[in-house]
């Protein structure tokens, strides 16, 4: 490919990383108890319930977050700073909804051991994510006040991959960093 990026290795590590997390999420959002269909090209889909897709959403918030740092905003990897505005259109405030079911989704798949409940939300996480991504201009917000509530409000679920992680076995990895663009590893 000549207008590769990144080097031979790098695509390669990254190849790997997509399809261990194609592979484990595909294994994990199945329920434990229930037969399922082995289907390779729905795993490593990247729409739809799938692990490259929670992984494209994660690098998509993590190239807001650098994108936001390069114009010299402040960010953190959970937002704990930010002040969080009242939501101004329904895909902020559906985000913030989900963003408040993490507590009550970990405790009920940990004491039912369903780490597909972990998956499904970490998937509806990363829809309401991208839906709000999608009606919201976030790093060309005019209202400073508003964009740190926006950066807030997209760093907070940088904490809540790390079920995700733990889940699929997934490591951080410095030559993943390198070749998605993203801070302190590919997931967190």
């Amino acid at each position: 490919m000549e207008n590769r990026t990144v080097s031979e290795d790098e695509a390669r590590e990254t190849a790997k990383i997509v399809g261990l997390a194609a592979l484990k999420y595909g294994d994990l959002s199945n329920q434990a108890a229930k037969d399922y269909v082995f289907d390779v090209d729905r795993f490593i889909s990247f729409e739809g319930n799938t692990g490259p897709y929670i992984l494209y959403t994660i690098v998509r918030i993590k190239s807001i977050l650098n994108k936001h740092k390069d114009l010299g905003g402040a960010v953190s990897l959970t937002g704990a700073e930010k002040k969080i505005l009242p939501a101004r259109g329904d895909s902020e405030k559906a985000l913030e909804l989900l963003l408040a079911k993490y507590n009550d989704v970990l405790e009920s798949s940990f004491a039912e051991v369903a780490p597909h409940k972990i998956c499904q939300y970490i998937y509806e996480l990363a829809n309401g994510f991208n839906s709000f991504y999608h009606d919201t201009k976030i790093v060309s917000e005019e209202d400073e006040a508003r964009r740190d509530s926006y950066i807030g409000l997209i760093s907070l679920p940088g904490g809540f991959w790390k079920p995700a992680s733990i889940c699929w076995g997934l490591k951080r990895r410095s030559a993943c960093k390198k070749t998605l663009q993203a801070p302190k590893g590919c997931v967190r």
